[in-house]
């Protein structure tokens, strides 16, 4: 970590000679969280020395010793460095596949970290392949993660994240970019990652005077639809005549299903549905 720290700070030779001291402490220790932060520090300084045979070395050796034991922590990390390597080198198709493997972990382990870091990784290999609208939404979710986690971009990824948001607001245009972006920031943590990872959205209600059938059950269909009324829990307790209770386990139910934060979200939505 001192190693990772100080080429960071911009002192190389000192980042060099802790990583080779840790190198040397490490061979003679059966310690496998200690060779996997060596492996991790070897990686994260071949990202910012702009060294990416250091970094898939280095990431394809941590991930092999992760797999073997089953730490899924750390094999996370390792997909991020070789998804990112992969990324620079252009290999779009690489990148995509270890950067989904290493979000699926991500989202496992709740490492709202690691996915501020793949969602970004993620966009860019969607701003690579063409596909700005998709690019935009996920450097939102990302935005939106890291101020949640309070967590710093990597100074490894940030160029590479800087020349792909120049390009996707070129291609988009100032305002259009800003629209997506800020749907992407109003994404929760599962709907940013099921956006990112491809996977289909649960189903739509259809929603008409006759029930709701699809993803949400009658229940929660009424009172998703009171919901979008603007009425509050007591009132749609009071017309639909259920307690207070169950109407707010009913809209959580509801935020869950449809991968939401917000009884906004629920709104739009069911404007959208309703017909």
């Amino acid at each position: 970590m001192a190693s990772i720290a100080a080429n960071m700070a911009g002192d190389h030779a000192s980042s060099r000679r802790l990583l080779d001291e840790a190198r040397v402490a490490s061979d003679g220790l059966d310690d496998l969280g200690a060779t996997l932060m060596m492996y991790q520090a070897r990686a994260l300084n071949g990202l910012l020395d702009g060294d990416l045979g250091a970094v898939r070395s280095a990431a394809a050796q941590g991930a092999r010793l992760s797999r073997e034991a089953g730490d899924l922590y750390s094999l996370g990390m390792m997909l991020l460095n070789q998804g990112f390597a992969a990324l620079i080198s252009g290999d779009l198709r690489e990148a995509g596949q270890r950067l989904a493997e290493g979000l699926r972990i991500a989202r496992q382990l709740d490492d709202r970290v690691a996915q501020c870091h793949l969602l970004g990784a993620l966009g860019c290999c969607a701003a690579g392949s063409r596909e700005p609208r998709l690019a935009a939404q996920l450097f939102g979710a990302m935005e939106n993660l890291r101020a949640e986690a309070g967590a710093t971009i990597n100074a490894g990824m940030a160029p590479t994240l800087a020349q792909a948001t120049t390009s996707v607001t070129a291609t988009l245009g100032p305002s259009k970019f800003e629209t997506e972006f800020k749907a992407g920031q109003r994404l929760s943590r599962d709907a940013a990652a099921r956006l990112a990872l491809r996977e289909a959205a649960p189903p739509a209600v259809a929603a008409s005077d006759h029930g709701s059938a699809g993803v949400l059950r009658q229940r929660e269909a009424d009172v998703a639809r009171l919901v979008a009324d603007g009425l509050s829990n007591k009132e749609i307790g009071g017309r639909l005549f259920i307690s207070e209770r169950t109407v707010e386990s009913h809209v959580r139910s509801i935020m869950n299903k449809l991968g939401f934060n917000s009884r906004a979200q629920i709104a739009g939505w069911m404007t959208t549905s309703d017909h």
